[in-house]
Order: C-alpha cells, then sequence, then structure tokens
C-alpha cells in the first residue's frame, strides 16, 4: 500500500510541476543574409536557443519580410508586431534621441574605444532610454566605419565631395555632417537606394565596408573613399511589454544571448573586413588613405553645434572613456 501511495505521489509530482511552454519570437531586419544584421540575428538565435535549451525559439526574417525599412520595424517593434529588431540606430533616433550622439564625425579613435563605450555604462544608459519609447534596449553591435562611394569621380579630399548627390540614412547629424561639405545629401530608406544609384537619382552612399561588400555595391558604384567618417552602431531591440512579461530566468538568458551574438558579430566584420576590401577592389577604385584632415575641418562645425543638443558632459565622457 505504502509502494503504492509513493507511485502516486510521484505521478501526481509529475503532473504538477510547472512547465514551461515553448516561446518563439519574430525577428525582423531589412538586409540580406549576407549582411552583418542577419549575422547578429543568427547568432542571438543561437545563443538563446542554446542558452535556454530549445524554451525560446527564434523565427528571423530578412530582406525586409515584416517591413521595407529600419522606421517601419522599429515602430512594428513598438507595436508588438515584431518582436525583436536587429539593424543600424540610424532610425533609432527618432525614437531614442540620445543614439544620434553616435553618429557625430570622427567621434571615435578605434574599435577599443568603440568597444569601451557601447559595452559599459554609457552604452547601457543610452539603451535603457529606449523604455521611454516602449522598446527594451538589448545591445549594441556593430554596423561598422562607415565609408564614401560614388558613381562621378574619386574622391580624396572633403571639397572632391562637395555637389554629390549622396544617400544618407534618415538621420539628421549625417544630413549635417555632409551638407557641411556642400554635399546634396538625401534621406532615404536603405531598400530604395539600390535602385536610386542604379537610375542616377544620386550619385553615392556612405556605409560600411560589408554592407558595400554584402549587397555587391560595385556593381552600381565606382569609387570607395575610406574616410572612416562616422562609426555606427548596430542595435537588438525587443518589444518592452513582452520582456516584462517574460520570468527572470527568461530576461536573463536574453540579455547574454543579446551580448554573446553582439561580440560574435563585431568579430566577425572585424576579421572579415581585409577579405571584402580585397574582393571590392577587384571592381571599384579604392582610395585607402584619403586626407582625412580636410573631412575632420569640414564637418567639426556640425560636431560643435550638436554640443547643445547632446550635451558636452555626455560628448565629453565618450571622447574620454579608455584614456
Amino acid at each position: 500500500m505504502k509502494k503504492l501511495l509513493l507511485l502516486a505521489g510521484i505521478t501526481l509530482g509529475l503532473v504538477t510541476a510547472p512547465v514551461h511552454a515553448q516561446m518563439t519570437f519574430r525577428l525582423g531586419h531589412v538586409v540580406n543574409e549576407q549582411a552583418n544584421h542577419h549575422v547578429l540575428a543568427t547568432h542571438f538565435k543561437d545563443a538563446l536557443e542554446h542558452l535556454s535549451d530549445g524554451e525560446l525559439q527564434v523565427d528571423i526574417y530578412c530582406c525586409g519580410q515584416l517591413g521595407g525599412g529600419e522606421r517601419e520595424q522599429i515602430e512594428l517593434t513598438q507595436f508588438g508586431e515584431i518582436d525583436v529588431f536587429s539593424g543600424s540606430t540610424g532610425a533609432l533616433g527618432g525614437f531614442v534621441p540620445a543614439v544620434n550622439v553616435f553618429d557625430l564625425p570622427f567621434l571615435f579613435r578605434d574599435n577599443d574605444h568603440v568597444d569601451a563605450v557601447i559595452e559599459g555604462p554609457i552604452g547601457r544608459g543610452i539603451l535603457d532610454q529606449a523604455e521611454q519609447a516602449d522598446l527594451k534596449g538589448l545591445a549594441f553591435a556593430e554596423n561598422g566605419w562607415r565609408n564614401l562611394t560614388n558613381s562621378r569621380r574619386p574622391v580624396n579630399q572633403a571639397a572632391d565631395a562637395a555637389g554629390l548627390r549622396l544617400r544618407t540614412m534618415e538621420n539628421r547629424v549625417h544630413l549635417d555632417a555632409w551638407r557641411a561639405l556642400g554635399v546634396n545629401a538625401t534621406p532615404m530608406s536603405w531598400g530604395e537606394v539600390r535602385n536610386a544609384l542604379q537610375q542616377a537619382v544620386i550619385d553615392g552612399q556612405e556605409n560600411p565596408v560589408n554592407i558595400i561588400h554584402s549587397f555587391s555595391l560595385w556593381e552600381v558604384q565606382d569609387y570607395l573613399s575610406m574616410t572612416r567618417h562616422v562609426f555606427s552602431p548596430s542595435v537588438l531591440l525587443m518589444n518592452l511589454d513582452l520582456y516584462n512579461e517574460l520570468t527572470t530566468q527568461q530576461q536573463d538568458w536574453i540579455m547574454q544571448a543579446a551580448a554573446e551574438a553582439s561580440r560574435a558579430e563585431r568579430d566577425w566584420i572585424r576579421d572579415n573586413e581585409a577579405q571584402m576590401l580585397d574582393e571590392i577592389e577587384q571592381y571599384m577604385q579604392v582610395n585607402h588613405n584619403p586626407e582625412m584632415d580636410s573631412f575632420r575641418a569640414a564637418m567639426r562645425p556640425v560636431f560643435e553645434q550638436y554640443e547643445s543638443v547632446f550635451g558636452a558632459e555626455l560628448i565629453n565622457a565618450i571622447v574620454n572613456e579608455g584614456l
């Protein structure tokens, strides 16, 4: 009789033990499967599914399947139509104004400086401001150092860029920086850029090497100048209400997966940039050493203009980080 009662107790325990149902998150981005935002998304998926032992799953929708532009996808993440967003910070400034501080020209010294800022208290403080827009900032990663391409002429110094019709992200700092050089800067969703280049609506664009490579921009561009004028982060965002509904354990898994994915994506970009440049150089004329002092001087007034917007304290904290 005691054995029967013991077996019944064990059976009852098995039936009443809490069971966590599997959850699947919809992750969206607007680039193709060769680009860095997809690399970031894939590492996040793999890390989260491993850490949660399959309890938390991620389905990735690339190439604008869930919305054609990054602004649209961020809005859909706010509303819960997208669970997680992987992308650049260009459109995020419309929701989290402080993130645009990273777009100041020549703000960062090198990759070590970048890592110290985005992994430290400064980066976390800016990510936390996303909660005011119903978003959970999971992690900053890397879009990369931005460089100028165009189809009209080689650009060696700032004056050479004057008059170019250049696509920029939908970002006021970028617009002002290029207009300071006499460029006809036009904000445009990334999904529209290739057609605009093909049809000569614009002459050029500016992006990191990995984007230039993954989209084979040599098919519509002839010249690349390695200006490295801005370091552009990428970001992982989540719908805040969804994040808050999760258990503490699930939230920990998500934050750890985001940190691991951020590190892995940055390593991927940095480890592969030289090889990507070698391939680009087979098709485009590449200026590896443009006259950077001319670009710094031309864009310096924009840097000073935005001190009153972002605050000298935040800018100085970023500039001095790691010194």
